[in-house]
């Protein structure tokens, strides 16, 4: 009787059920000392072979159990996380920088917002350029200033050919201020050209899926 007790108690799981399939009320603790003691007469025997035969079964089940492949449980498959935009404009990708601003329209201060601006504009992208051009022009973010307003509106018409309308802005401006501001973009001209050397080449594949050959940066 006691090897059927050591049997089950490799499971004290399985013979915890067993025993509450019986008639037997006893707890789990008190098993062996139950089956140990107990007169040997025709009531125990009658008892006690049910609960040997589960207790046998449960034996060999355990014995013979075994693992296969389909039972263990594969690990979960991560995927990878997509940067966020502010993640990749930090970075210097001039098309975040551009899209952060705009997304964050009234939910990040007006200077920080014209500083995500005037990086993608710095970086090459023309959109920018032309927003910079009027956030000078209108003091959105920025002091007022038309003599920058003037050389960002030069540089974005340098990249892209359109044709500007600046009637507005040149009354606004004296032909020493107009000079200041060819000069202001002559010089912001060359810095962007440098700076777009190493835009395209951390972030030319993505403009290139865009249809957008650099270093002309839309």
């Amino acid at each position: 009787m006691l090897w059927v007790f050591f049997c089950a108690h490799e499971n004290p799981i399985l013979l915890h059920t067993i025993v509450r399939q019986t008639t037997i009320s006893i707890s789990w603790n008190k098993c062996a000392y139950y089956f140990y003691n107990s007169p040997i007469n025709l009531t125990s025997i009658l008892q006690i072979i049910p609960l040997i035969a589960l207790l046998l079964t449960a034996c060999t089940v355990k014995s013979n159990q075994t693992v296969t492949p389909t039972d263990a449980q594969e690990p979960p498959i991560l995927e990878e996380r997509q940067p966020t935009v502010l993640e990749q404009a930090k970075k210097g990708d001039p098309d975040a920088q551009y899209t952060y601003a705009n997304q964050s329209l009234g939910q990040i201060s007006p200077d920080e917002q014209f500083y995500w601006y005037l990086q993608s504009a710095e970086n090459g992208y023309t959109l920018a350029q032309e927003t910079v051009h009027y956030m000078y022009y209108r003091g959105l973010g920025v002091p007022q200033n038309f003599i920058s307003s003037y050389a960002w509106l030069l540089i974005s018409h340098a990249h892209t050919g359109e044709r500007i309308d600046a009637a507005g802005l040149m009354e606004k401006l004296s032909p020493t201020q107009i000079a200041e501001g060819q000069k202001l973009a002559a010089e912001l001209f060359a810095t962007i050209e440098e700076r777009k050397k190493e835009v395209c080449r951390v972030f030319g594949s993505k403009f290139s899926k865009r249809g957008i050959s650099c270093p002309y940066i839309r």
